[in-house]
């Protein structure tokens, strides 16, 4: 447990940043609000947007961690893939007449919910740290939360679902963040270890749901014999990839 000095004012400190860095889930939405309807192939090529950005966030989070940690890391990432596996079987078994898109919405929403978890765990322990590490940490994921939300809108807004809703649930994804930054920061000692593993656990949840339930179903959508827009599909897959790269830097 961290000492005396950090008090009372610190917790809320680190409650508020990680409220603010929560927020900025919702700045994701703003350009869905420039057009006022979308096809079923646009529709696809926004699931294939949502689906790169997943990928390359997962991917990010990943490389965050130090080398010498890559073991404890990569368990957490099996971890997390198996939970969401676990998770989309389930709700099969308790809905079986369940639409497929339903099913979809809800492993995607629960995907983000648990890689917040990850993300809260580093702001407590950064903060726990020192005030300069607590300070990179929040500004890089409040500024990679933007195309974490966008990709979460542009999945829920191609199945169907109005924007103003879209950009709610993208928002209440991250409510575990600050619910996790505030025991992470009090009980850094305890904390510190479990970081790379939550990462993992965060990442591997979101490579899941990337690599086996939305980009199958683009494939599906976008046959083959359709050159063209396959050749689309995997541009704006390898676009998005490169878009969290560039807000990441």
């Amino acid at each position: 447990i961290q000492s005396n000095s950090q008090t009372y004012m610190g917790v809320w400190t680190v409650f508020v940043n990680a409220c603010i860095v929560a927020l900025f889930q919702g700045f994701g939405s703003i350009p869905l609000y420039l057009f006022d309807t979308f096809t079923p192939s646009v529709a696809s090529f926004l699931t294939v947007a949502a689906c790169g950005m997943m990928v390359g966030t997962g991917y990010l989070l990943m490389a965050s961690v130090e080398r010498h940690e890559w073991l404890v890391m990569l368990i957490g990432a099996v971890c997390g893939w198996m939970l969401i596996w676990a998770s989309s079987r389930f709700i099969q078994y308790l809905s079986p007449n369940m639409t497929r898109s339903t099913q979809q919405i809800i492993i995607v929403i629960l995907t983000m919910t648990v890689h917040s978890l990850g993300e809260g765990c580093s702001i407590g322990v950064s903060a726990g740290q020192s005030q300069e590490l607590s300070s990179n940490v929040i500004l890089s994921l409040a500024l990679h939360n933007i195309p974490e939300g966008l990709a979460t809108c542009l999945y829920l807004v191609g199945r169907g679902m109005n924007k103003h809703r879209a950009t709610f649930y993208s928002i209440s994804c991250d409510i575990p963040l600050p619910l996790t930054a505030v025991p992470a920061y009090i009980f850094v000692d305890t904390f510190t270890p479990l970081l790379p593993s939550s990462l993992g656990f965060a990442a591997g949840s979101m490579l899941y749901i990337s690599f086996c339930e939305l980009l199958p179903e683009c494939l599906e959508n976008i046959p083959s014999y359709n050159v063209k827009d396959r050749c689309v599909m995997w541009a704006i897959f390898a676009a998005s990839i490169l878009f969290v790269y560039i807000v990441a830097d």
